[in-house]
């Protein structure tokens, strides 16, 4: 059992622009999962952001990048909510960046929890039998003064298993 979501990010001149679409693959009513975000910009990098090597959302502004719903039923079985990016390098001026290079944590998590983004299936979430999970997620991207200006885009797919 599979249900998909695909986030794409795109760069231009620096600044992310993630944007989702909601697909389904393979429909089940045991365990539901819904991905929302809104289109986000990173802000354009400062000359401190680029000494730094990232970029980010300011935390500050509550902002975030995506919102993940996972709904199982009373009596649900276990679920595993997995993620990876659809291909190893950026798309379009991506140049080669790795996929890696964009990193995610839970919003609740310290500046120190990113993780980088993989082009294999990464655990986000796992449950059973506890309701509704929510996750809130935040992205950061690498970068540097060698970074050259484009667009970039990346795909996130989300994948959900019931055992």
């Amino acid at each position: 059992m599979g249900l998909r979501a695909r986030c794409v990010a795109a760069i231009l001149a620096l600044a992310l622009l993630p944007t989702l679409g909601l697909g389904q693959e393979a429909a089940t009513p045991a365990v539901q999962v819904s991905v929302d975000t809104h289109r986000v910009m990173f802000p354009t990098p400062t000359d401190q952001m680029l000494d730094q090597g990232q970029v980010a959302l300011d935390p500050g502004r509550g902002a975030y990048a995506l919102r993940v719903e996972v709904s199982p039923p009373e009596d649900s079985r276990a679920w595993v909510l997995y993620l990876r990016a659809s291909t190893a390098t950026f798309r379009s001026e991506g140049q080669g960046k790795p996929c890696h290079d964009l990193w995610w944590k839970f919003d609740h998590e310290g500046v120190g929890a990113y993780r980088p983004v993989e082009d294999k299936d990464s655990i986000v979430l796992e449950g059973r039998n506890e309701g509704r999970v929510e996750a809130v997620v935040d992205l950061l991207l690498d970068l540097d003064w060698s970074t050259p200006p484009g667009v970039y885009g990346l795909g996130l797919v989300f994948t959900l298993v019931a055992e």
